[in-house]
Formats: structure tokens, C-alpha cells, sequence
């Protein structure tokens, strides 16, 4: 009979533990859908003279890694590269470094990325994210389970200039970033107007 309670505890347990680390059925790549035929209509201040149209390119491989792409209108190479891995999306800087844009984690969770641009001047992305679930609207359309990313960028230049900056970049569930805006004093901000996923 005790071993039967000692056996039944340990199931109990495990069956708890199980419970504790189920998996969410949220991932990455489902706040940048990256899909065949997507297209995102960005305006800059409400002005498309200084955005952009970005349309879902073909998979590319970049040292035996998949990355997604994005091409903007009548532009042949891609304007955006993408790699997806677990809860992590990392964008392609320079062809050479990734810099790790988002990531599915908890409010408050921190990490940075090195960017070299050549033998002297890099730069450092600590990033973190800042909220969760929020409802935001962009240009008159009303995006739900948007996830914020604070980044601070700071510029290592070997002739001593820095140029320092905070980008914020608002991810959507099922659409993509959806605004983009840098902490510097202006207002200006690129914000996705229209768009269609596939």
C-alpha cells in the first residue's frame, strides 16, 4: 500500500510538472507571417512619398541558414532579411552579423547583439521588451496582442562620433511590425497603413 501512495505522489508530480512547462500556442514567426504574397504598406508621417511597399520574397540561405525576405517595390535585392529560430527572430545587418529583433519572452526580458560594421566600428543592440497584449492603432487601423521592443543602439565609430539612439518597433499578431519610431526628439514615425497576409 505505501508504494502505491509513494507511486501515485510521483505521478501526481510528474502530471504537475507537465502542466508547468506546456507550451504556448504563440511563437514567433506569428508576429512576422513572412508568408508567399504578403504585402505591408508603410507611410512616414502619413506620407507614402517617404515609405515604402514591401511584398514577401523567396526563402534564401545565407551560410547554411533559411532566412525569410522582403523585397520593396520594384527593388531587386531584398530590403529585409529575416532568419525564425524557436521564440527568436534575428534581422540580417551588412549581410553578415544578425541582430536578434525580437523574442517571445516575458516583460522585462533583456538581451543585446554586436553588429561589426568593419574591422573598427560596431555598434551594440541591448534590447527588452516592454509590453505585451497591448491594443494599438495605427493610421486609423486597430491592431490587438501587440508586443512592444525597446531597443538602445549605441554606435562605436572609430573617428569617435557616437550617435546614440533608442528605437522602439511594435510587433501585431498575425500582420508584422506595424510602427517603427526613433526616440530623438522628432515625432516622425513609420507606421503600416495597408496590408494583406496571405
Amino acid at each position: 500500500m505505501k508504494n502505491f501512495v509513494i507511486a501515485l505522489l510521483l505521478l501526481l508530480a510528474f502530471a504537475g510538472c507537465e502542466r508547468l512547462i506546456e507550451p504556448s500556442d504563440e511563437n514567433a514567426a506569428d508576429y512576422l507571417p513572412i508568408t508567399p504574397g504578403s504585402t505591408w504598406e508603410y507611410f512616414y508621417n502619413g506620407d507614402y512619398a517617404y515609405g515604402m511597399e514591401l511584398v514577401a520574397g523567396n526563402d534564401t540561405i545565407i551560410n547554411g541558414k533559411v532566412f525569410k525576405t522582403q523585397h520593396a517595390e520594384g527593388w531587386s535585392e531584398a530590403v529585409n532579411i529575416y532568419r525564425f529560430k524557436g521564440d527568436d527572430i534575428y534581422k540580417v545587418d551588412r549581410k553578415t552579423d544578425e541582430e536578434l529583433i525580437f523574442k517571445m519572452a516575458p516583460v522585462g526580458t533583456s538581451w543585446s547583439s554586436r553588429i561589426q560594421y568593419d574591422s573598427v566600428n560596431f555598434s551594440i543592440v541591448k534590447s527588452s521588451v516592454i509590453s505585451k497584449g497591448q491594443t494599438m492603432e495605427v493610421y486609423g487601423n486597430t491592431f490587438n496582442d501587440v508586443i512592444h521592443i525597446r531597443s538602445l543602439v549605441e554606435n562605436y565609430f572609430a573617428n569617435g562620433s557616437s550617435g546614440d539612439y533608442v528605437r522602439n518597433r511594435y510587433f501585431a499578431k498575425g500582420v508584422g511590425i506595424i510602427k517603427e519610431q526613433v526616440e530623438d526628439g522628432n515625432p516622425g514615425f513609420n507606421g503600416l497603413k495597408n496590408y494583406s497576409i496571405k
